[in-house]
C-alpha cells in the first residue's frame, strides 16, 4: 500500500479564518487522482484540536494547480492519498489559511502523522460483546415489543446493565420506569434482566394495571431459586459476591431479609456471622467470576467443615467468558483500544485482564485515537466496556479500516454446559 502513498502540497481558491483548520469532507482532488475519498474527518479534527487549533469540516475545491502551487491561494495544506484497493484511493487533506503560518504547520504536522500510521493489519474485535447474555434478551425483548406495536416501552430492572445498554433502551424508544416516572395508559412493561423489588408494581398513576413482559435473565432467577432453596431449609444463606457490590446483589439481598449475608472475599468468609454453623448454604452472584467466588466457599468450608452448595449448573460463567474473551484479543495484537467512557470502573478490570506488556489505550471518542499510537502497529485489537458509546467500538474498527488494508477477525470465549 505505501508505494501507492502519494504526499504533496495542495492548494485552493476558497479561505478560511486564522487559526482554522479546514478538512475536506466528502472527496477531493489530488495531482492525477479525481476522486480522493475522505477518510474519516474525526481521525483529523482530533490530531488538529490537540494541537490547540480548531477543526472545521467541510467540501473544499482543490485548485487543478495542486502540485505546483497556485498564486493568490486562499489557503494552503498538505494531502495524503493511497489505493486501499485497486479501484479506491483514500486520503486526508488539510488547509490553513494562506498567510497562517502556524496553521500550515499543524495542518503539515497532522498529515504527516498519519501518513506514518498507513499499513496493512488485523483487526481483533471481542466477539461476545461488553453486554450479558440477560441484558442482549432485555433489549430485544424491548425492540419486539417497540417495533411497529405503537406502544410505549417501560424498562423496569436495567439497573446495573451499564450506560450503553440505558442508551440503547431510549434509541429503541422505551423509557425507564420507577423513580416517579410511571407508566400511562396503553403502556407495556417490560422486566428486566432483575426483577421488580418485593412491594414494586407496574401501575399507572390512577393504579390501573399495565401488562408485564418478563425479561429476567435466566441466571440471576437460577441464583434466586437456590437461595429459595437453601433458605427454605433452614439455613444461612451466604452470597459470594468478589469485587464491588452491584444491582444483582442488592435486588439477591431483599429476597430474603435478614437471613443472606453478602461476603465480597475469602478472609471475609472468616468472620462473617451465622446463626447456625451446620447449615450454612452458598450461593454465587451471578455476573462474577466463578472461580474467585468458590474461593469464598472455600474458605467458608474450611471454617465450618462443611457447607449446602448451590447445584453447578446454576452457576453464571458469562463474567469468565468476558474476561477471558478480551484476554484471547489482548494475547495476538499489538495494541488494544478499550472504547471506554469517562470514570468508568469497568476500564480497571479489563486493564487487570490484560498480559502484561500489551498496550493499552483508552478511548471515549473517534477523534481521541492518535496517530502515533499506531505508528510501527501491526495487529490492533478493539473491546469495549459495557458504559462506551453503543456505536463507538464501531466507529474505531471503521475508521482503521480507512488506514489501509485490513481484515477483521472475532475472538470470544464461551462456556457451554454439556451435563
Amino acid at each position: 500500500m505505501n508505494r501507492t502513498r502519494m504526499l504533496s502540497r495542495v492548494f485552493s481558491a476558497e479561505t478560511c479564518e486564522p487559526g482554522e483548520i479546514v478538512i475536506a469532507a466528502d472527496r477531493f482532488t489530488h495531482g492525477s487522482r479525481e476522486r480522493v475519498v475522505c477518510a474519516h474527518s474525526d481521525l483529523l479534527c482530533g490530531s488538529v484540536e490537540r494541537s490547540g487549533l480548531r477543526a472545521v469540516v467541510r467540501e473544499v475545491g482543490v485548485s487543478p494547480a495542486a502540485i505546483g502551487g497556485l498564486d493568490g491561494a486562499g489557503m494552503a495544506g498538505w494531502a495524503l492519498s493511497y489505493e486501499l484497493d485497486p479501484a479506491h484511493c483514500v486520503g486526508f487533506a488539510a488547509f490553513a489559511h494562506a498567510e497562517d503560518v502556524r496553521g500550515a504547520e499543524v495542518a503539515a504536522d497532522a498529515i504527516a502523522e498519519w501518513s506514518r500510521a498507513l499499513r496493512t493489519r488485523v483487526l481483533v474485535r471481542e466477539g461476545a460483546g461488553a453486554v450479558c447474555t440477560g441484558t442482549r434478551r432485555l433489549l430485544e425483548t424491548v425492540a419486539r415489543q417497540s417495533d411497529g406495536s405503537g406502544e410505549r416501552v417501560v424498562v423496569y430492572g436495567a439497573q446495573g446493565c451499564g450506560r450503553a445498554a440505558v442508551k440503547e433502551i431510549h434509541r429503541l424508544g422505551g423509557r425507564l420506569g420507577g423513580e416517579g416516572v410511571a407508566p400511562k395508559p396503553g403502556d407495556v412493561a417490560v422486566v428486566g434482566p432483575l426483577p421488580l423489588g418485593g412491594e414494586e408494581r407496574v401501575v399507572t398513576e390512577a393504579g390501573a394495571p399495565v401488562p408485564v413482559v418478563d425479561a429476567t435473565c435466566e441466571r440471576y432467577r437460577a441464583a434466586a431459586d437456590e437461595i429459595g432453596r437453601l433458605s427454605g431449609q433452614g439455613g444461612h444463606v451466604v452470597l459470594a459476591a468478589p469485587g464491588r457490590e452491584g444491582a444483582a446483589v442488592e435486588s439477591l439481598r431483599e429476597s430474603v431479609a435478614g437471613r443472606l449475608t453478602v461476603v465480597s472475599d475469602p478472609g471475609g468468609a472468616e468472620s462473617v456471622p451465622v446463626p447456625a454453623p451446620g447449615a450454612v448454604g452458598v450461593v454465587l452472584v451471578p455476573g462474577r467470576a466463578v472461580r474467585p467466588s468458590l474461593a469464598v466457599e472455600g474458605s467458608l468450608r474450611t471454617r465450618f467443615g462443611h457447607v449446602i452448595p448451590q447445584r453447578p449448573a446454576t452457576y453464571c460463567w458469562e463474567a469468565d467468558d468476558r474476561r477471558d474473551s478480551v484476554r484471547s484479543v489482548a494475547a495476538v495484537v499489538d495494541l488494544l483500544l478499550v472504547a471506554t467512557d469517562a470514570a468508568d470502573q469497568e476500564l480497571d478490570d479489563i486493564l487487570s485482564w490484560v498480559p502484561f506488556g500489551t498496550p493499552v489505550r483508552a478511548v471515549g471518542a473517534l477523534r481521541d485515537l492518535e496517530p502515533g499510537w499506531l505508528r510501527s502497529v501491526g495487529p490492533v485489537g478493539v473491546v469495549a466496556t459495557s458504559n462506551a458509546p453503543p456505536r463507538l467500538a464501531e466507529e474505531l474498527l471503521t475508521g482503521l479500516r480507512l488506514l489501509g488494508p485490513t481484515d477483521t477477525v472475532l475472538r470470544s470465549v464461551s462456556t457451554t454446559r454439556v451435563g
